[in-house]
């Protein structure tokens, strides 16, 4: 009598290539870069806002600066007509 054939019993090729140890350092490299690049693409973007926000509070820094001065210059201004102490 003739042993049956179980799934376990029947050997062969297997269709999927071998894995090559250089394709798969290659590929995690490029998974590598990948992942670095969107990193530094989101820190681009943080810095870039950053940077913003800080323009736009050192022009109101200046507006009150340019304020306060002109506040100063004006005050240290002689009138334009003084008027004596000790009235004539």
């Amino acid at each position: 009598m003739m042993p049956l054939l179980t799934p376990t019993d029947v050997r062969g090729s297997s269709r999927l290539p071998h894995p090559n140890p250089e394709r798969e350092r290659e590929r995690q490299e490029r998974q590598d870069l990948l992942d670095e690049n969107r990193r530094l693409t989101a820190e681009l973007d943080r810095l870039a806002e950053e940077n913003l926000a800080l323009r736009e509070a050192a022009a109101i820094w200046i507006r009150l600066y340019e304020k306060q001065l002109e506040r100063a210059n004006e005050a240290q201004r002689p009138a334009r007509n003084p008027r004596p102490m000790f009235g004539r």
